[in-house]
């Protein structure tokens, strides 16, 4: 229940502010890519470790159509590799990819979108490693919430550069041994048509 009081106050919030700005933005469908950080809070799942790695490199591709105030948004995105070695030498990696699709709120002031997001993800994590005797191999597959907020600023006309902090819920599963909430800041842009 929080999780759907969490999205509509994102949506009500931005729906609110809006009806007092004006907007120079018109309707637009668009196409972008993104290059980033993804960090999970929770990723290591033994306590005898020789080392911990829980930021990988995250890119993804998103495409979507926005009018004034509102929208819609899919995306692919890659979270990049957490990985772990313990003391005796094994070495696992947990690989996560996700497709998303997103309900977007934005308020616009001249060259500049303030705006946030939420909406649903369906992800795959793989886990492998070096010894599976020690970590055995597996892979999990979860469907979770996700939030996140942005600033996107029109640099030339029809071309954005965006900002973004996003929130993936609960990722991961049994089969790769933890699941873990997953911080993905990001910079990109998007081509609007």
């Amino acid at each position: 229940m929080k999780k759907s009081k969490s999205v509509l106050a994102i949506l009500g919030f931005a729906a609110a502010t809006a009806v007092c700005v004006p907007a120079a933005a018109q309707d637009s469908v668009y196409l972008g890519g993104s290059l980033g950080t993804a960090t999970a809070k929770d990723s290591c799942s033994s306590a005898v470790l020789a080392s911990c790695d829980r930021s990988g490199t995250s890119w993804g591709v998103h495409a979507g159509y926005f009018g004034r105030f509102f929208g819609a948004e899919i995306g692919y995105r890659n979270l990049g590799v957490i990985s772990e070695q313990n003391g005796g030498g094994v070495h696992a990696e947990v690989k996560t990819r996700l497709g998303e699709a997103l309900l977007v709120a934005g308020l616009p002031v001249e060259r500049l979108r303030v705006y946030g997001k939420g909406g649903i993800y369906r992800a795959k994590s793989i886990l492998k490693s070096t010894d599976t005797t020690i970590i055995p191999e597996g892979s999990a597959s979860r469907s979770g919430w996700t939030l996140g907020a942005g600033l996107s600023y029109e640099i030339i006309r029809h071309l954005d550069l965006r900002l973004e902090y996003q929130r993936y819920n609960d990722l991961g599963g049994d089969g790769v041994g933890f699941r873990t909430d997953v911080d993905n800041t990001t910079l990109g842009l998007s081509l609007r048509f």
